[in-house]
């Protein structure tokens, strides 16, 4: 059962927002009795008007809309424990209302006990099978019945009381069944059953109406029309009950001569299909009393002659047949309604987000290009044209690489869709999908002015979940072309600063001497010694930096061999190499794993290498021994790397940027130029490769990098043994 709002939610003053949001009915104070009360005084009017239609020598009415009243009551009020006072005021209103109008004792009683089984059945079964029609509702919940299929499980619910509750009657159903006839027990339940369809439905609607209507008053500036709701209009209502009575009155003038009652069933599929669910349904049921008072008088039209309990029972199953049919009928037109409004709501949504995106787009200096996995361009920007030279084709076309040249920074031609695709595809079950950046050179074909491009790469997925990529880039000319400048300046001050920095380290060397000869056999003055080691410490720094800077320009501008190179010889040669490194923890131990050969410049990779497991040895805590691995896969036509170590790691947020050039994560005790890993960046990219650093669970940092695999069948060049000191 659907949790019911809290008491002083319900009690609250019906004004405002809170008003809007109470629950009806509520489930304690004097509102909750309030509806008790209704209730029975509700059920005592209509089984009044119910015990006029028993007939002359009869004891049991040929209609009772009581019924329906109990229904609504019960459902209305969900399951609870004070259900026990609500059955035992109901009891006593149907026993002595039947005691009041001529009924004998054993007739009351058990149609005081159809009355409670009617209803705890019918709000029991109604709160297995639709919960949601069950128990207090507010405004914010939406209508109550929604589609036809709820007007099916008020037809189960209600059969389903009708018939357990018939089984209660002694005097009614198992008297007669006994004597051999089932009649009675069926013309009860029949005559119960046409109270519920025609009773349940209207209250339930009328309710909707009310809350709705001060859910609108109470909110600022609201309106009690849902989504979709459609008013029902005064012409279009007189001219529907005119055409209703003219109908009932050719019936009931043609009846002798012949049956025309079908022409009603036009006027309820009219009101179905045409007014709201609550107009509807009031014409159903004013329809459905027509037919029942001209049963009862015997004006006959709608119902065949015989008895007049036959007649009513006949005519009973009429009326909830023109309900039921009516309330699919009205409450389906209805939810057609509110999915149109719904579409054309998110219509007018996506169009607004669709123009927002396009001035977003069309602002932005980066270009944009959505790329199919069949290679069309489903969306673009005018960057994303512009910056290619306008080889981003037109939405629905192909990228067009005839009106442009792509080239990876190691002069190779490629093509951004072949470049960035596969690997944003592989990147598809990584956590974000993104490739890291890496620069291209586009020439436009008709000789336009060529642009470096910093591009990146995102896995995505469109429409049906079709897989696509997201392309991104930026012109980035001016900035390479400033980065270049520096870095060539940079390579010729290191250069030129070759030969006077041996001057200072060999004259250096000279005056040590000197100092310990004149020193003889006695001790080196104290601050001559000091001065002279300060010395070579500031000579060797330097001579690092100067050693990073040539290797960082060699690694920027040397040409670049094409060569497959065994990998795992290189590796194995770095790794004896800095086995060998004393640490404070003790030898570095570095394994290596399986390398796949790779295309490239085994000198210049020899160095990636070496900057990587240098770093991991000399980047660990004080007493912890470095444990570096070495190991990689292929996928498809690329090869992945992974440098792992247990080293102090890298900080979250510069993870990207130790990548930089003099960028240092830790300085103090750790001795570093800042260089190391941009010529890790720079050689990986000259080879058409990424590489990214991530931290380790636990402690420590994984260089992740990526080169093009070997071609198959072609022997590796940088043989070297597997065996390594460990």
């Amino acid at each position: 059962m659907p949790a019911a709002p809290s008491t002083s939610s319900a009690e609250s003053p019906s004004t405002g927002a809170g008003q809007a949001a109470a629950a009806w009915p509520p489930r304690s104070g004097p509102g909750r009795w309030a509806v008790t009360a209704a209730g029975a005084l509700g059920y005592l009017f209509f089984a009044y008007l119910g015990r006029l239609t028993v007939p002359e020598g009869g004891s049991l009415a040929l209609i009772w809309p009581a019924n329906g009243v109990i229904a609504v009551w019960f459902a209305m009020l969900g399951w609870r424990r004070s259900l026990v006072v609500d059955s035992a005021v109901l009891f006593a209103a149907a026993a002595g209302v039947n005691l009041a109008t001529g009924a004998p004792w054993a007739l009351a009683r058990d149609l005081g006990l159809v009355a409670v089984a009617l209803g705890l059945v019918f709000g029991g079964v109604l709160g297995l099978v639709a919960p949601r029609l069950r128990g207090p509702r507010s405004a914010a919940d939406g209508p109550t019945l929604r589609a036809g299929r709820d007007v099916a499980y008020v037809l189960l619910a209600g059969v389903s009381a009708c018939l357990v509750s018939a089984l209660v009657a002694v005097e009614i159903t198992w008297v007669p069944l006994l004597r051999g006839s089932t009649a009675p027990g069926l013309e009860l339940a029949v005559r119960n059953l046409a109270g519920v369809i025609a009773i349940v439905p209207v209250v339930l609607l009328a309710r909707d109406r009310w809350q709705q209507h001060r859910a609108g008053r109470g909110a600022e500036g609201g309106h009690d029309d849902p989504r979709g709701a459609v008013r029902d209009s005064p012409v279009e209502v007189l001219a529907l009950y005119a055409v209703t009575a003219l109908a009932v009155l050719v019936v009931l003038t043609t009846h002798d001569r012949l049956s025309l009652s079908f022409l009603v069933l036009a006027t309820s599929v009219w009101a179905g299909l045409r007014l709201s669910p609550l107009g509807a349904n009031v014409h159903a049921v004013l329809l459905a009393s027509t037919v029942v008072v001209t049963a009862v008088l015997g004006l006959g039209g709608f119902v065949p002659q015989g008895a007049a309990r036959d007649a009513a029972s006949v005519t009973q199953l009429w009326v909830a047949f023109v309900v039921a049919l009516t309330m699919v009928l009205a409450l389906d037109a209805a939810e057609r309604r509110r999915l149109h409004a719904d579409l054309d709501l998110a219509r007018s949504g996506a169009s607004d987000q669709a123009e927002t995106l396009t001035r977003v787009l069309g602002a932005m200096a980066e270009g944009v290009v959505l790329i199919g996995d069949d290679g069309t361009v489903l969306l673009r920007n005018d960057a994303g044209a512009r910056l290619t030279g306008g080889g981003a084709a037109a939405v629905g076309t192909h990228v067009d690489h005839r009106r442009m040249k792509v080239l990876r920074p190691d002069g190779q031609e490629t093509t951004v869709d072949s470049l960035l695709r596969g690997r944003a595809a592989r990147d598809a079950d990584e956590p974000d999908g993104v490739s890291p950046p890496r620069d291209l050179l586009v020439v436009p074909a008709d000789g336009g002015e060529a642009r470096r491009l910093e591009v990146r790469a995102s896995a995505v997925r469109v429409g049906g979940g079709r897989p696509a990529t997201l392309v991104v880039y930026h012109d980035v000319t001016a900035e390479r072309r400033e980065r270049d400048g520096l870095a060539s300046f940079a390579g010729v001050v290191a250069h030129d600063l070759v030969s006077p920095l041996s001057t200072v380290s060999g004259w250096t060397e000279v005056l040590a001497t000197q100092v310990a000869t004149m020193a003889g056999d006695g001790p080196v003055p104290p601050t001559a010694s000091r001065a002279l080691a300060r010395i070579g410490v500031a000579t060797t720094g330097m001579r690092d930096l100067i050693d990073d800077l040539l290797t960082f320009v060699t690694a920027r501008d040397a040409t670049l061999a094409h060569d497959a190179v065994d990998l795992g010889a290189i590796a194995v040669e770095v790794a004896a190499r800095w086995s060998e490194e004393p640490v404070g923890g003790g030898r570095p131990r570095i394994e290596v794993g399986a390398l796949p050969p790779v295309a490239g410049d085994a000198g210049q990779l020899r160095q990636v290498l070496d900057n990587l497991v240098g770093n991991a040895v000399k980047y660990v805590a004080p007493g912890v021994v470095p444990v570096v691995t070495v190991q990689g896969r292929r996928t498809e036509d690329v090869v992945v790397v992974e440098v792992t170590d247990n080293g102090i790691g890298i900080p979250h947020d510069q993870l990207d940027a130790v990548f930089d050039s003099f960028h240092r994560a830790h300085r103090g005790d750790y001795r570093g130029t800042g260089l190391g890993l941009s010529i890790v960046r720079s050689t990986v990219e000259r080879h058409g490769g990424t590489v990214v650093a991530d931290r380790v669970p636990g402690g420590g940092t994984v260089f992740r990098l990526t080169l093009p695999a070997a071609p198959d069948g072609v022997t590796p060049t940088g043989e070297g043994s597997r065996a390594h000191p460990a």
